[in-house]
């Protein structure tokens, strides 16, 4: 059907027959050639007098713009002219789809569109006061050289060499001619297709600007504002449109993630992460942003992905409120011993039914909420693994508390029964200077090595109560040998073997009767590594 613009021009001497997918400007210049009007007529016969009036009225969608939509787009037919030599040499015909900044190359000859002249070096079509060039329906650039009525570029487009097209963009050419386009596994209409494509570009082409070593190196222009103004030349678009059709035809959403993830971590680092940044920077469509959001899943916060993890489902009796030192702690991870330890028991805890934040899984292992979301922020701040190297680390120690079996709630809660006098008179056995009021180190120091509980929640509490109380228990650790300690660690592991058996708990009064029961072979798995 003729647009009502084109219609009045069948009224003129000499009618000219429009051809399927004409832009309307070239048929009206040959309206004006076969008529010998000038441009001025043309304006006043047609009632458009620039070119972009022109070009919204007969080229897109034909919605009014700007007011009913949020912003500009320089993406929409009309902002981009192009051509394919060989097509106006064929027979001097402007085809629509030039118009099209998503069109990129001729599928009849297999070659890649134009976007300027090679010898004035401006776009095609360049007027600014009118849409109607002097040099009428000829092949000839027609670009003004200079201001005013001045000469004219007299390059024949016609005569130009074109770029032959790779296969990827020959491919993103035939599904954007195409009524249905297949992105994810989902089939799309044409409009949705489009502004999939267009808004993945739009966010690959910021990547490409904003990235110290994007996947891609394309030769940009100076530009903030990729959606408002897309790349003029059709080389760049029609890389950029075919490495995002690439990976929006991926047969399904993981694929595709994959296929996107350098792209997503060659974002720069902001403050409100990738995602933020990823969809700040594009107009994203519901497929686009389930794509962002796949590629941001190894990202996510540790503690969303520790949610009810079944690899990691452990009986909470069987976590420490840390993790025992004898266990090999991950090298690399950028954290503390201490910090590491304590972490990693957070974050068994963390991942068990029903633990959804880190105050929760403080609960869980007996310590203050406050203390688990303060260990948790000082580790995510410095932890330098990933989160899938630091759930694998996870795993194996999940797997190490799950063969010892140690019921550490029943540890703390001996710890807590402990007689001091009992226990300076075990450690005299050893180290017969011990002091009689050193009995809140030594259950202290058991509740922290033994029972392997967090140092701040010892049931001593006048050890941790100042920072002068806590120099006196770091003092007592640094010379307590390692004999001294395994002495303490033996006579522990049999008052919970005694416990476990029924046994009553009897206080060692001599030497020999401490060696006779402390230095018995252990009876169960259990105490194997403290025994060891």
């Amino acid at each position: 059907m003729t647009p009502p613009l084109l219609k009045r021009a069948q009224f003129l001497p000499v009618e000219v027959a429009p051809v399927v997918g004409e832009a309307a400007d070239g048929y009206l210049e040959r309206v004006a050639e076969a008529n010998n009007l000038s441009p001025s007529d043309m304006k006043h016969m047609t009632g458009v007098g620039t070119v972009t009036q022109l070009r919204r009225r007969t080229l897109g969608d034909g919605r009014p713009r700007p007011a009913a939509r949020p912003g500009p787009d320089g993406w929409t037919p009309g902002t981009i002219v192009q051509a394919c030599p060989r097509c106006l040499a064929d027979d001097g015909i402007w085809k629509a789809d030039w118009y099209d900044p998503l069109t990129t190359a001729c599928l009849r000859h297999g070659t890649l569109l134009i976007g300027q002249c090679p010898d004035c070096r401006r776009p095609l079509r360049d007027t600014t006061h009118t849409w109607i060039r002097p040099n009428g329906a000829a092949t000839l650039c027609g670009n003004p050289l200079t201001r005013g009525r001045g000469p004219r570029c007299s390059t024949d487009l016609a005569a130009l060499d074109a770029q032959m097209t790779e296969r990827g963009v020959r491919k993103q050419q035939e599904r954007h001619a195409a009524s249905t386009a297949l992105v994810l596994g989902k089939a799309l209409t044409a409009e949705e297709y489009r502004a999939t494509l267009k808004a993945l570009a739009v966010l690959m082409l910021h990547i490409v600007s904003a990235a110290q070593n994007p996947p891609q190196s394309w030769e940009l222009p100076t530009t903030k504002r990729w959606y408002l103004r897309p790349p003029q030349d059709p080389i760049v678009r029609a890389e950029v449109l075919a490495e995002a059709d690439r990976i929006l035809t991926a047969p399904d959403q993981a694929t595709a993630a994959t296929a996107f993830q350098p792209w997503f971590d060659a974002i720069p680092a902001v403050w409100d992460g990738p995602t933020s940044w990823a969809l700040d920077h594009t107009r994203a469509t519901s497929m686009v942003a389930r794509l962002i959001n796949a590629a941001a899943a190894p990202k996510q916060r540790l503690g969303h992905r520790l949610n009810c993890n079944v690899s990691l489902s452990l009986d909470s009796r069987f976590i420490p409120q840390r993790i025992p030192a004898s266990f090999e702690q991950l090298p690399g991870s950028g954290l503390s011993e201490a910090t590491s330890r304590g972490f990693a028991a957070l974050c068994l805890a963390r991942a068990q039914p029903g633990v959804t934040t880190w105050a929760d899984a403080a609960r869980v292992l007996g310590l203050p909420p406050h203390r688990g979301v303060d260990v948790a922020r000082t580790a995510s701040a410095h932890l330098s693994v990933t989160p899938d190297g630091w759930i694998a680390h996870l795993r194996t120690v999940a797997a190490h508390l799950l063969d010892d079996a140690v019921d550490y709630r029943y540890r703390e809660n001996l710890v807590r029964e402990f007689d001091g006098s009992e226990v300076v008179a075990v450690l005299r056995q050893v180290r017969p200077g011990t002091r009689t009021n050193s009995h809140d180190l030594i259950r202290t120091w058991l509740w922290e090595n033994w029972a392997n509980a967090d140092p701040p929640t010892t049931p001593e509490r006048s050890v941790a109560k100042d920072r002068r109380s806590r120099a006196r228990y770091a003092q007592f650790k640094q010379h307590l040998r390692i004999d001294d300690g395994q002495h303490l660690m033996h006579y522990a592991s049999g008052q919970e073997i005694a416990a476990y058996q029924g046994v009553p708990r009897q206080r060692p009064h001599t030497a020999r009767q401490a060696r006779r029961r402390l230095t018995a072979a252990p009876s169960s798995a259990l105490q194997r590594r403290e025994f060891s």
